[in-house]
């Protein structure tokens, strides 16, 4: 479990950056709560937040997301004891990607598709690489790391919190479009200072 001061070295560089259009790229500002906000994930003492191993797991996955979609960037982020905080933008297209792929596969690679089926699957799924996506893969690669923890020692009152079996998260996440520095400004200072802030959360209970 890392301890709540040491997590300075997680930190990114921030989106300020000389040049970065916030009309063209995507810049988020995300939350996702655990199913009832049940505090699965860590408690908040003397203003700092102390995680569980399920909230350790939801943290260590956080920062994994750029390597399975390197088209995301990441930049302020925060587990509380039912949800979680974070800012991602897309700094470059998949379609660009998927070029970049395309131009290392061999000559006479084949593939088959099942047109019938990439339409159906196209119509109802996220698109790839959205953000809808990213965090349906971010949470099914938490939920399948907390699964395998098959019990935690942990005392009966709290064992309905940590027990891995009772964990899920809210079907639904909530998300909202960065549109300029102030509001980026704005909103990195309202992620950093939520531990401090836990008693006013709407997500206390």
């Amino acid at each position: 479990m890392a301890p709540p001061n040491d997590f300075s070295h997680y930190r990114r560089q921030s989106f300020r950056l000389q040049g970065y259009d916030y009309r063209n790229e995507g810049m988020y500002f995300v939350t996702i709560c655990t199913k009832d906000r049940l505090p699965y994930f860590g408690q908040i003492i003397d203003n700092q937040m102390v995680l569980s191993e399920i909230g350790q797991i939801v943290w260590d996955n956080w920062f994994k997301i750029p390597q399975f979609s390197p088209h995301i960037a990441l930049d302020e982020f925060v587990v509380m004891p039912n949800h979680i905080h974070g800012i991602l933008a897309i700094v470059q297209s998949v379609a660009s990607l998927q070029c970049n792929d395309a131009t290392r596969q061999p000559h006479n690679a084949t593939t088959t598709i099942d047109t019938d089926k990439n339409q159906l699957m196209s119509a109802i799924s996220p698109k790839s690489g959205s953000i809808s996506r990213v965090l349906n893969s971010y949470k099914g690669a938490c939920s399948k790391e907390i699964k395998k923890v098959a019990s935690l020692q942990c005392n009966d009152a709290t064992r309905q919190y940590n027990d891995a079996t009772g964990f899920d998260w809210q079907s639904k996440f909530h998300d909202r479009i960065i549109r300029n520095e102030e509001e980026l400004c704005r909103i990195q200072q309202y992620i950093i200072h939520n531990p401090n802030n836990w008693k006013d959360d709407e997500n206390h209970f």
